[in-house]
């Protein structure tokens, strides 16, 4: 997805469900600008979910601390995962990757925010994220969670995954030491 964040104008989605791959089909063929989709290879399994047109990233569940902003089937599926674990740890299916929900974006500021993707930090996802924060003079604490800057050594998706700290462990540690930096309690009650 990196290469094409830097497409001007270009629409990238992620949908996460088989019914938001309809969608986002649907709306594609109408699109008069480039668009790229994800095929959701992983889909997860359908719910009721709201219109990806008219809320292009779902809040699956609001955090007061912290939000877990995911891209894709298998990051948003991560990130339920770990805010069924933790108290106040807020979940939004990011539907598209570009452009950006600027209305959620600006709902979940005031909460550290957690960016989950299966692609490269460099132009990706979260970096799009980063840079909307900086440019709006925003000091939301950010971390960007995906691929590294290096080459990713062979072996299972579970373990690519494990070597760049997409894991219910790892994200949970992150969202432990920021909101130790913030004296906000997130263990379970």
């Amino acid at each position: 997805m990196s290469y094409l964040t830097h497409i001007p104008n270009i629409n990238i989605f992620a949908p996460t469900t088989v019914r938001e791959l309809g969608a986002v089909l649907d709306y594609a063929v109408k699109l008069c600008a480039p668009c790229a989709i994800r095929y959701p290879k992983n889909a997860m399994e359908d719910r009721l979910s709201p219109d990806i047109l008219s809320q292009p990233w779902e809040t699956i569940k609001e955090g007061e601390a912290v939000t877990l902003v995911a891209v894709g089937p298998k990051m948003t599926a991560l990130a339920l995962n770990v805010s069924n674990r933790l108290d106040g740890v807020g979940v939004i299916n990011a539907r598209t990757v570009k452009p950006l929900c600027k209305r959620t974006l600006e709902n979940i500021k005031n909460t550290a925010v957690i960016t989950l993707e299966e692609n490269s930090v460099i132009g990706g996802f979260g970096a799009l994220v980063s840079k909307y924060y900086r440019e709006n003079g925003y000091e939301t604490k950010i971390v960007n969670l995906g691929v590294k800057d290096e080459f990713v050594l062979h072996g299972s998706i579970e373990k690519q995954l494990e070597m760049n700290g997409l894991t219910e462990e790892n994200i949970e540690k992150v969202i432990k030491s920021i909101v130790m930096l913030k004296n906000i309690n997130t263990e379970k009650r």
